[in-house]
């Protein structure tokens, strides 16, 4: 009986370590660079693709004219949160659960995940393009799965106008743009406690984000970034905001 109790143990702990290290390799796989062209939309004189984890890793408009996956492919979002910064640019950065395809189309998709180890907060991506106005809004919705904080969001690209790693760049208040014979704008539909910097080219790891060097700036490989700050969110609120991709 001792034999056999022996036996039993030695096989339910061997189980749990299975567990365990099942639970670690799905951590490491959470965590790897996303650069891929997972899901691809358009065609012609305007095409793009997102990663399987929302980052927009491709936009050419017209045909043959890259403006992001040149160089190093650099898009995506942080969070900044009291319980740290949450960010994937294509190399993820801090705890992210696997990315979730909720919804997909001709004319885009949603994708949702969660940051943080017992998926405190919640990022739902929704894409969708204008064809006609050669523009793509993603519309960022953020969840506080735990006590009430202030979040930050932050969306990030490293434009490489007209298959160039060397633009011009400037901004606004509300958005920013990187041109040669064409330009790339990042801008914001929801201004409320927004900021917008041209900072490095693998983007931001803290918020508040600022310029690097003065503006505007030609001849150099720099990012656009958009930071909402969206105040105070408590126990399960949300808060919306909306960004815009336009090729003019």
């Amino acid at each position: 009986m001792k034999r056999l109790a022996s036996l039993g143990f030695a096989i339910v702990f061997a189980a749990a370590i299975g567990v365990v290290a099942a639970a670690q390799d799905q951590q490491k796989s959470n965590n790897v660079e996303t650069t891929n062209c997972t899901y691809n939309f358009g065609g012609g004189a305007f095409s793009w693709c997102l990663s399987e984890s929302g980052n927009l890793m491709s936009l050419q408009s017209p045909s043959g004219f890259e403006h992001i996956r040149i160089g190093a492919f650099v898009e995506g979002y942080m969070l900044c949160t009291p319980t740290g910064n949450y960010s994937d640019y294509g190399f993820p950065s801090g705890t992210w659960s696997s990315p979730v395809l909720i919804s997909s189309s001709s004319k885009g998709a949603t994708i949702d995940r969660f940051a943080g180890a017992g998926n405190l907060y919640k990022l739902s991506q929704k894409w969708s393009a204008d064809k006609t106005e050669t523009d793509l809004t993603v519309q960022m919705t953020v969840t506080n799965n735990t006590v009430a904080s202030t979040i930050s969001l932050v969306r990030h690209v490293d434009t490489d106008v007209d298959n160039n790693t060397s633009n011009t760049f400037d901004r606004s208040v509300f958005g920013g743009w990187a041109r040669l014979s064409h330009a790339v704008t990042l801008s914001t539909i929801t201004p409320s406690g927004a900021i917008t910097a041209i900072d490095g080219v693998t983007g931001p790891t803290a918020c508040p984000i600022g310029d690097v060097g003065a503006l505007p700036a030609s001849g150099v490989d720099r990012g656009i970034s958009i930071q909402h700050n969206l105040g105070n969110l408590g126990t399960g609120k949300k808060k919306i905001v909306k960004d815009v991709y336009r090729v003019q």
